[in-house]
């Protein structure tokens, strides 16, 4: 059975979309998964899919080289300027280094901590829920957008130069 239609019934079952259902039960390779999660990532992180056990079942030891990252302690460094996503899931610690004219954007969940140094014309956009923690620290002309989702997410930051970090507080628990 291919990969996706293992998963298509739970994800109807938490009401995916016709087009993501349609297109969730055509896959049968792995990192086409991993790529389709990024697509559906609202979708995925308010509904907790798939679960860590297939997760770790089906994808560990190819995901990481995607930025995807569950219960793992990672180190991730970005120059470059084409989009790069970061996901760090469960108990991740990590360290994520963004520079040059770098665009990323990183979701961070559950009660991983994620150290993230920001500088030259890097961008990034953040999204932290639960109790997650990101320690941020922007020198440059970094610009950093955090949108903070629940109450018990910790955001810590420090800045210098042109830098700026805006954190704003979307006042509920998911998307």
């Amino acid at each position: 059975m291919n990969i996706g239609k293992m998963i298509a019934l739970e994800a109807k079952n938490k009401n995916i979309c016709i087009d993501g259902f349609d297109e969730i039960k055509t896959i049968d390779d792995k990192e086409t998964m991993i790529k389709m999660y990024f697509n559906y990532i609202d979708f995925c992180l308010c509904n907790e899919f798939p679960s860590f056990d297939f997760i770790r079942k089906h994808f560990t030891g190819i995901m990481e080289r995607f930025g995807f990252h569950l219960n793992d302690k990672f180190t991730e460094k970005f120059t470059e300027t084409k989009l790069k996503k970061v996901v760090a899931l469960g108990e991740c610690t990590g360290n994520i280094h963004l520079s040059k004219f770098s665009v990323s954007r990183l979701f961070i969940k559950h009660t991983s901590s994620v150290n993230i140094n920001i500088s030259d014309n890097a961008y990034t956009n953040i999204d932290i829920f639960d109790s997650a923690k990101c320690v941020i620290t922007a020198s440059g002309n970094a610009r950093v957008y955090v949108s903070k989702y629940g109450d018990d997410c910790i955001v810590e930051y420090s800045k210098s130069d042109k830098s700026q970090v805006k954190i704003i507080d979307k006042h509920k628990k998911t998307y």
